[in-house]
């Protein structure tokens, strides 16, 4: 009679681990859709502060142009002395991907530090630090339904359950990249 009991137990065990990793991954699914509106909206203010920089360049160049004869002279710790709206690297930085573009670059570097900027970055941490938060509850989940299964001796469930639990920590590690903004938390 005992043996019985620990199984009608394991599989009630089993039906409540399957309701919290379904509700798992809907929370990594709600996730996903906030963080890439996230970098939708982070892109959105990046390219708005790319405009207004480069409009103010071109104010300043042309009030430079205006002034030669008074020897107008520009700080050369401005942006438009900093090369950075030379014509070439202007014209490429119109093409490159903001989605795509490196952390410790000076275009990410200059933005992170505005206000808008700082407050998108630590948002975007906050939302890493969640999506890894319920990603460590999905691998918990995987791994107690692989040890329901097999009490059960259900070894196709608990193998297929301990190979999802083994992906999820691979994912946690490092191994693979699925936390969008990763890489300007850098």
């Amino acid at each position: 009679m005992g043996q019985e009991t620990d199984e009608i137990l394991d599989q009630k065990v089993e039906e409540l681990q399957l309701e919290a990793l379904e509700a798992c991954q809907k929370l990594i699914a709600e996730d996903k859709n906030v963080v890439q509106a996230h970098r939708d909206t982070g892109k959105r203010l990046m390219e708005e502060a790319i405009a207004q920089k480069r409009e103010r360049a071109r104010r300043i160049a042309e009030a430079a142009d205006k002034g030669k004869g008074k020897g107008r002279i520009i700080n050369p710790e401005s942006d438009i002395s900093s090369g950075e709206y030379d014509s070439d690297e202007a014209d490429a930085f119109g093409d490159i991907d903001v989605d795509k573009m490196p952390a410790k670059s000076k275009q990410w570097m200059w933005w992170l530090k505005t206000e808008k900027g700082k407050t998108w970055k630590q948002r975007n941490i906050v939302l890493s630090a969640r999506h890894r938060e319920n990603l460590m509850t999905i691998h918990k989940a995987q791994l107690s339904l692989g040890d329901t299964y097999y009490r059960l001796k259900d070894s196709e469930k608990e193998t297929k359950y301990y190979a999802h639990a083994e992906n999820t920590r691979i994912i946690l590690l490092g191994g693979e990249n699925l936390q969008p903004a990763r890489e300007i938390n850098s």
